[in-house]
């Protein structure tokens, strides 16, 4: 992000591919499941990649069947927020 300035915010959103049903109990564990999964890509990106907290935010979704696949169980989606000029 040093190398763009332009870029103003990076999002992390992680989804979950498992369908909970209408089970709350198991929609609840995927939402925290989803989040801890993009907590835990924010701190890789701040601590190993060295990227400012103060540009970076992390939302864990849980399950949306626009994500679901088979051969993915967390899809990662990383959205870059340009500062307009």
């Amino acid at each position: 992000m040093r190398a763009h300035p332009k870029w103003q915010m990076l999002r992390v959103e992680v989804y979950s591919s498992q369908n909970p049903g209408a089970d709350h109990r198991r929609v609840r564990k995927e939402m925290l499941l989803s989040q801890a999964r993009a907590d835990a890509i924010f701190g890789y990106l701040f601590h190993k990649r060295r990227i400012s907290a103060e540009r970076m935010d992390a939302i864990g979704y849980g399950y949306d069947e626009r994500f679901a696949r088979d051969d993915v169980r967390w899809p990662v989606v990383l959205r870059l927020v340009h500062r307009l000029d």
